[in-house]
């Protein structure tokens, strides 16, 4: 690139910006005196470049397109993977489980132990240190069970309100006795 000059306040030309400028000038203009002169310039300049101005640069032209179609194919590519993926964590839970996009459940999940009370017995799944302190949930399916759910540690979205990975059972207490 050549340096800018304080007495004519240049800015810094790119040797291979100016031949493509100059070339495509050169396909525009129908003055012939213009053209010797454009092509005199061209010459010159792929001659600082090491390169042949009617060979090299049509190649180096046509490889350029090449690549941006390709870029561009590329692009493309990645927001219809991008909107798809969105698509699949909009969809309802049933319809992940019916393609088959969800990891297998563990239906019967053995307790890691089971407390006993007079009235009460409870089969403890996870430890309350494995569960985020803000996530507990509890549900009570009918009068004799109440299930205390809560997101594994770490994994629950405070500014969500929600877990960010699926609840998981800590503790069933059964209201009867064993």
């Amino acid at each position: 690139m050549s340096a800018v000059t304080f007495e004519t306040g240049e800015l810094p030309r790119c040797p291979y910006c100016e031949l493509k400028h100059v070339t495509d000038a050169k396909h525009q203009s129908a003055d012939a005196d213009r053209e010797r002169r454009l092509a005199q310039i061209q010459n010159e300049i792929a001659s600082d470049l090491g390169i042949n101005p009617l060979e090299d640069y049509d190649k180096v032209r046509e490889a350029e397109h090449k690549l941006d179609d390709y870029m561009t194919t590329i692009a493309e590519k990645k927001e219809e993977l991008r909107r798809r993926r969105h698509e699949i964590e909009e969809m309802p839970y049933y319809m992940k489980k019916q393609l088959g996009l969800l990891e297998e459940e563990q239906s019967n999940p053995e307790p890691i132990r089971v407390e006993h009370g007079k009235k009460v017995w409870v089969e403890v799944f996870h430890e309350k240190e494995e569960c985020a302190p803000s996530s507990y949930r509890v549900i009570k399916p009918n009068p004799e069970h109440i299930l205390t759910i809560c997101c594994p540690k770490g994994q629950y979205g405070e500014a969500e309100g929600r877990c960010l990975v699926g609840t998981m059972a800590q503790k069933l207490e059964h209201l009867h006795p064993e």
